[in-house]
């Protein structure tokens, strides 16, 4: 193949498939391509066939073995899509659906409260008065309501409640079960004046005055038991106490506990009456014919040491009224 010699730009280029110079001015040929006459071939021998035959020759394996990456390649493009569009359309759904259930609850009237029951540990608990405290529940959604709204709304009306059980059943009931504060003592109310001890309870009516473990005077006619409860004399009040009022802290509960089982077990001494003064923040325990004087303010560790030394030193027995065990350093007996 022949070029012009005129053309002083004349650049060449080799095709890669053949091996022969493309003459190139610029990104255009010069002209047509043709193939040399066949006299101008060189004779190719068998072996150079065999060469090139063999150089050019693929395995049947690797065509396969080309294609199945191809259909793999193909394949795997495909599924990519589909998981994409699965995941996709699965995550919407989920979320309309949510929204979908989450509106349902909240407009429709399924789910709303439509009956409330309730159970009581107590049998001094009226059932009437505890669902009319509950009333406004009603309609309310089960979804949103909680059991701490219903404690507060049961604790603000009775406040000896010691527990409240939630339960909910979809789609319209709500249970209820209530534990009272248990008895600790009966109460027996008394007019700073009077100076007379009663031995009975402080009876009006049909009910009865009692003390629970939260310090709560409460009146009811339930008596179950009520002879084994301890009796509790309270005076020195200014006002007098009325029912469902917090009468003594638990603290003072607790501090008569413990003195009371501290003078049963170290000084073998039983308590017979018990004597508590509101307005003083005291508490007289009778042992015997003796009256012994505690109260909260000061240390129990340092009233029972001032006891301790006051049956060392004197003795209980030439103590005839009271043994006053409050003051600090010094013990006042009668």
């Amino acid at each position: 193949m022949g070029f012009s010699a005129n053309h002083s730009t004349l650049s060449q280029s080799y095709n890669v498939t053949k091996g022969l110079p493309v003459p190139t001015m610029g990104s255009m040929p010069l002209r047509f391509m043709r193939r040399l006459p066949r006299r101008f071939n060189r004779p190719v021998t068998r072996e150079t066939r065999r060469l090139v035959a063999r150089y050019h020759r693929r395995p049947m394996r690797s065509k396969v073995g080309q294609q199945l990456r191809k259909w793999s390649r193909g394949w795997h493009r495909t599924t990519e899509g589909w998981k994409r569009a699965l995941v996709t359309w699965s995550i919407a759904a989920l979320i309309g659906l949510f929204l979908l259930v989450i509106g349902l609850l909240l407009l429709s009237p399924v789910g709303r409260v439509e009956e409330i029951r309730v159970s009581r540990a107590d049998p001094r608990l009226d059932i009437e008065e505890v669902q009319k405290i509950l009333s406004p529940l009603f309609k309310q959604h089960l979804l949103v309501l909680s059991a701490r709204q219903v404690r507060d709304l049961l604790s603000v009306e009775i406040p000896d409640i010691q527990e409240v059980h939630v339960r909910k059943r979809y789609p319209s009931q709500l249970f209820v079960q209530i534990d009272l504060e248990p008895l600790i003592a009966r109460l027996e109310i008394v007019d700073p004046e009077q100076e007379q001890r009663a031995d009975s309870l402080t009876q009006s009516g049909s009910t009865f005055d009692y003390l629970t473990s939260g310090g709560i005077y409460v009146t009811t006619s339930v008596v179950e038991k009520s002879k084994a409860l301890p009796l509790l004399r309270v005076v020195d009040w200014g006002v007098r106490p009325a029912p469902e009022d917090a009468l003594l802290s638990t603290e003072f509960i607790r501090r008569m506990e413990e003195i009371e089982g501290i003078l049963t077990t170290q000084f073998g001494q039983q308590v017979n009456a018990r004597t508590v003064y509101l307005r003083a923040q005291e508490f007289h325990l009778r042992v015997g014919t003796v009256s012994l004087w505690f109260d909260v303010r000061g240390s129990l560790e340092d009233q029972m040491r001032r006891f301790r030394t006051f049956l060392g030193a004197v003795g209980l027995a030439n103590a005839r009224e009271y043994v006053d065990l409050r003051l600090s350093g010094r013990v006042i007996f009668k």
